[in-house]
């Protein structure tokens, strides 16, 4: 609040943000819920936990606006994270973990120890890259093959993590992309797009069996308990919602789970799906606040559809983030949640510098 009162210049634009309410809502809707199921210390550290997702949006918004026209630091500080975090996840492939960060031999993990983690910062970094195929068209042929390269090791590391979810989200987000941009294809186009996804497949099924084993079990899943897992895990996250629809309960239990092996054990702390689990965490009330805030989100990015070239970019992201969501919990991954803020927030800057310079 003390940073945006002491920016003057900028306060009517900050305040005429039209996400404001959504992000307010969300604040004390997930704060009051907290309180009710889990006590005052649990609802502090909610609410501050929610102010800081809006901060982020609010400093980088602030930053676009007071360095308009000059706001390249902030797109360099994504594009730097993005190759940094491909870099490592390349290193991963041939086994050079330096820093220890990859618990499976199989699945990268990037400087992140779960490979879902990093599996969502790939999906905004993939959209990105992927965006820049299209707003940077007239540049020379070396440039748009470095470019493409780019997009081709983003795609090879998504699917070296072997998260299902992520890669479901990115194939489902390519067709919604392709869609806004209302792209019709010329053959060598075509041919371009077909190389992009086929190329990176085909190399890491042939590298990496991990992935075509785990696309096989979603296919044809072998007998056994096991292997119904997740939809158990959804039909206790629905039945414990049920003992308190509003409010939720605080948090969802630890459930032990042997996957076959007698000596391997591990204990799942949510329900595998962002919207039971915030219906678990946070009832009917929560769910309503965070589903307004995109709604609100991807509302105010339509209307600016065509205003500037990232917005369809964030749009897909968001989308695809929503997919993965209903099979993970990446709401709870702050590495996955405050990139995405980050990436939004430039976006947001743009769109209101740009509506600064009308007035």
């Amino acid at each position: 609040m003390l940073l945006i009162l002491k920016q003057k210049q900028y306060l009517t634009q900050i305040l005429s943000f039209p996400l404001n309410a959504p992000f307010l809502i969300y604040i004390i809707s997930f704060s009051m819920t907290k309180l009710i199921n889990s006590g005052l210390e649990e609802s502090i550290n909610t609410m501050l936990r929610c102010s800081q997702d809006y901060f982020i949006v609010i400093w980088v918004m602030l930053y676009v606006l007071k360095h308009a026209g000059k706001n390249n630091l902030i797109k360099e500080a994504i594009y730097l994270s993005a190759y940094l975090s491909m870099a490592y996840g390349v290193l991963q492939i041939f086994h050079l973990d330096f820093f220890h960060r990859q618990e499976s031999l199989n699945r990268l993990s990037g400087f992140h120890k779960n490979p879902y983690s990093y599996g969502g910062q790939l999906i905004v970094f993939f959209f990105l890259f992927f965006n820049d195929l299209f707003i940077f068209k007239e540049d020379s042929f070396v440039k748009r093959s470095l470019r493409f390269l780019i997009v081709l090791i983003s795609f090879i590391c998504i699917l070296n993590t072997t998260e299902r979810a992520v890669i479901l989200g990115v194939l489902l987000g390519i067709g919604v992309y392709l869609f806004l941009r209302n792209k019709i294809f010329s053959d060598r186009d075509s041919l371009k797009l077909g190389a992009l996804i086929l190329v990176p497949i085909l190399l890491v099924l042939c590298l990496n069996k991990k992935v075509l084993t785990r696309i096989k079990r979603t296919l044809f899943p072998p007998k056994g308990i096991e292997s119904l897992i997740r939809l158990k895990l959804w039909g206790l996250a629905l039945s414990l919602w049920k003992e308190n629809l509003l409010f939720g309960l605080g948090k969802f239990p630890s459930i032990r789970y042997q996957p076959g092996d007698a000596l391997s054990v591990q204990y799942l702390t949510h329900a595998h799906n962002v919207y039971l689990q915030i219906l678990v965490a946070n009832g009917l009330i929560g769910f309503i606040a965070f589903v307004n805030l995109f709604f609100s989100i991807l509302k105010f990015l339509f209307e600016n559809l065509r205003k500037n070239p990232y917005v369809i970019a964030l749009i897909v992201v968001i989308i695809s983030l929503l997919i993965e969501g209903f099979f993970e919990y990446f709401w709870g991954d702050s590495e996955v949640r405050y990139l995405m803020l980050y990436f939004a927030a430039f976006v947001f800057g743009l769109l209101m510098e740009l509506k600064l310079k009308r007035v």
